[in-house]
């Protein structure tokens, strides 16, 4: 297991998942000014000026089309971080069998492979989703903090 736990560790010490996480940025955009735009939008409305509260989900459309083409370069990334990973395995496992003689290895090459990427790619997809909400919501969280830090550590210390 460990083996299989550095072989994928270094397959993202390339460019490429410097790419991705630079492309996740923006996708961060809209979990991020979420709250603080529907709750000013929703203060500006009630208090009779709508331009101003159409002007705060304006921000929030603008913020989710970014977010939405950080998301769309995602994949794009995800495959230059892939593929490369495909490519060193299918080389490995045919390097295995030509040394062993296994004519059967090279049969199974294909499904095997396939099933490697597509784990692979699920799993930093799902990492990178995770960590993107986070931050995301840690930042959105951020300018309310000074609020809400009363109340949270009143909460935690009844639990």
């Amino acid at each position: 297991m460990r083996r299989e736990l550095s072989y994928g560790a270094r397959a993202l010490r390339n460019r490429s998942s410097l790419k991705l996480v630079a492309w996740s940025i923006p996708e961060i955009l809209p979990t991020a000014v979420y709250g603080i735009a529907v709750a000013r939008a929703t203060d500006n409305f009630l208090a009779g000026r709508a331009w101003q509260g159409i002007a705060w989900l304006g921000g929030l459309i603008l913020a989710a089309c970014l977010g939405s083409a950080g998301a769309k370069q995602v994949y794009g990334r995800l495959g230059e971080l892939v593929e490369p990973v495909r490519d060193d395995l299918v080389r490995r496992v045919v390097g295995g069998a030509l040394r062993t003689g296994d004519d059967s290895a090279v049969a199974r090459l294909n499904r095997q492979v396939e099933i490697v990427r597509d784990t692979f790619a699920g799993l930093v997809l799902v990492i990178r989703s995770f960590a993107v909400t986070l931050v995301g919501v840690l930042a959105g969280l951020l300018p309310a903090w000074g609020a809400m830090r009363l109340q949270v550590v009143q909460a935690l210390r009844r639990v």
